[in-house]
């Protein structure tokens, strides 16, 4: 084995152009797989998401809305928790049954709805995901109408305005399927290369010359070198030709040989 192995490590190069087929065929194939299994198996999610901006309209001085502002901002924070409440998202589950019969679960509707803000920013993004693009577009823009009527009666301020609405996305976020395949191909690909390389492990059959004296330190006795089925087949007619030749010329011999030499009368 410690033999195969500096074989190996010495000649992985021309192993792997000897066995290029053999890789070339298993990144094809996983690559294939790859390709049916997230088109025909993978269950796509779609994403949809609405914009809000959180500003109160005031005549004040420049101090004032500035304080006002950094006020709306911190107030952002409260808004993305109290989205997810079931305050909020129990109205929107009966919209939903209402308008598009989906009924989704409360625990999973939290999982689906999330809610983002950059820094220092009074715009906020409500995210939607379903496996349906429309339902994922109407699950967004039924969390912000329902959280901007609530919240507008439940702290009796209006400074919640929805600036874009969620639209229908045009693809899945959920399998990226080129990066999927491209994973794939080269998974295939490695694949390949170890059940090469591990066929040239386990195979104990002479590969050269250099090899059985070398590595076995066995004498070389001599070369057999592929001989075709015709010119087999060409000289085994030779052989029975000069057989029959020799036959029949030791069978002429034989009565000369008892002429010349007569055996003698006791």
């Amino acid at each position: 084995m410690d033999n195969q192995k500096e074989y190996i490590s010495k000649n992985i190069g021309r192993i792997l152009k000897t066995h290029w087929k053999l890789i070339s065929f298993s990144g094809f194939l996983v690559a294939l797989l790859t390709m049916i299994v997230t088109t025909f198996f993978v269950t796509p999610v779609y994403q949809s998401s609405t914009d809000m901006l959180v500003n109160r309209k005031t005549n004040s001085n420049s101090i004032e809305q500035y304080n006002q502002i950094q006020t709306d901002i911190q107030l952002i924070n409260t808004y993305k928790d109290f989205i997810r409440k079931p305050i909020i998202l129990n109205g929107v589950r009966r919209t939903l049954i209402d308008r598009y019969q989906l009924d989704i679960p409360l625990a999973q509707l939290q999982k689906n709805v999330i809610v983002s803000s950059g820094s220092d920013s009074q715009v906020f993004t409500i995210i939607a995901s379903n496996n349906n693009p429309r339902m994922a577009a109407a699950i967004a823009n039924a969390v912000a109408y329902r959280f901007k009527n609530r919240i507008n009666n439940l702290m009796s301020i209006k400074n919640v305005h929805i600036i874009s609405k969620a639209g229908i996305p045009q693809g899945p976020i959920f399998p990226p399927k080129k990066l999927f395949i491209a994973v794939g191909l080269v998974a295939g690909v490695l694949l390949g290369g170890l059940i090469a390389l591990l066929y040239e492990y386990f195979d104990n059959s002479v590969k050269d010359e250099k090899f059985l004296i070398e590595k076995a330190q066995l004498p070389n006795l001599g070369t057999v070198f592929n001989i075709s089925d015709q010119v087999i087949d060409n000289n085994t007619m030779m052989a029975n030709i000069k057989l029959d030749r020799i036959t029949q010329e030791s069978e002429t011999d034989e009565p000369t040989h008892e002429k010349k030499h007569p055996q003698k009368k006791r």
